[in-house]
């Protein structure tokens, strides 16, 4: 989380929430309280809004690439980036909350997926904005090659027409 907030901040990623988090003990176990978010917690719920609100999200598409660019966040699946529910009178691009942030090993990853069921962002992102991802992908200098670009293309979309 730490590393998440400091790449957030130094970048102007505004758009990425990450809940604040506090550590303590209890009878010698330690424990992790994390600030609640609000937004829709079924995994098919997020799924749905990543496509009816992609218009919305384009900005915030963006600055989720460049986190996962530099951090190597990789556990990238809906239920890990949720679009938060706004007040009625938020003007705006959507937000998403950051939860579930402890698996930085693989940029590359990050974006094609291939963590147990971590989809990746290509495959979470509405088709319009993939090619976007991609350029913000490899303009921060993440390897993603051209066949891996297109396999995960071609999976998102098979996906999609099921």
């Amino acid at each position: 989380m730490i590393t998440a907030k400091e790449v957030c901040l130094a970048n102007h990623l505004g758009l990425l929430i990450i809940p604040q988090a506090k550590q303590f003990s209890v009878s010698g176990h330690s424990f992790i309280a994390e600030q609640t978010l609000d937004f829709n917690a079924k995994k098919s719920g997020q799924e749905h809004l990543y496509h009816t609100c992609a218009n919305a999200l384009n900005e915030t598409t963006r600055q989720l690439a460049t986190l996962i660019a530099k951090t190597g966040f990789d556990d990238v699946t809906w239920r890990n980036i949720p679009i938060l529910n706004e007040a009625p009178h938020y003007k705006g691009p959507r937000r998403i909350g950051l939860i579930d942030l402890e698996h930085m090993n693989s940029n590359v990853n990050g974006f094609i997926g291939v963590i147990d069921d971590s989809c990746g962002l290509i495959r979470c992102v509405s088709e319009e904005q993939i090619d976007t991802v991609i350029s913000e992908a490899r303009k921060q200098g993440v390897p993603i090659s051209d066949t891996q670009a297109l396999d995960a293309k071609k999976s998102k979309n098979k996906r999609d027409s099921i």
